[in-house]
């Protein structure tokens, strides 16, 4: 179900329950107005849950998106430098890389999906791998991001 019409069935809920609330107040009967009144109460904070909720997921798609694509990497930063007019922006090239979710932490996997590391999302957002070994002075991929 799309948020849009999740947030509408809320909405249509709420006018329902008010409705409701306000036939059995004309009915005398406190302990069912009392329960409708406490769950009109919980509405707005229930719906700005998950308008929060779903402005963190917007916020974590494109966050990956970033993470995953190099030169989206590089315009964010560009346009951010812009935004705040600055005089320059330091550009790294970003590699391309598949990313998973993984422990509480944004890792980077390889083709087999296997996890290569954590990336370091604070710092740089290299990828600090998890076995030594794994780095070759051979490997021009590796060799140009550490």
């Amino acid at each position: 179900m799309p948020f849009i019409e999740l947030f509408l069935v809320v909405i249509r809920w709420s006018i329902y329950i008010i409705f409701i609330s306000i036939g059995l107040n004309r009915l005398e009967i406190p302990t069912l107005t009392n329960f409708f009144t406490n769950i009109l109460i919980t509405i707005p904070a229930f719906t700005g849950a998950l308008v929060l909720l779903a402005i963190g997921f917007i916020i974590a798609i494109y966050l990956r998106e970033v993470i995953e694509d190099p030169f989206l990497a590089m315009e964010v930063i560009i346009k951010a430098s812009l935004a705040v007019r600055s005089d320059g922006a330091r550009l790294f090239h970003f590699p391309s890389r598949t990313t998973a979710i993984q422990e509480d932490t944004v890792n980077e996997i390889d083709n087999k999906g296997n996890r290569l590391g954590k990336i370091d999302i604070q710092g740089g957002l290299a990828t600090q791998l998890d076995d030594a070994n794994m780095m070759s002075l051979e490997d021009p991929y590796r060799m140009a991001f550490v």
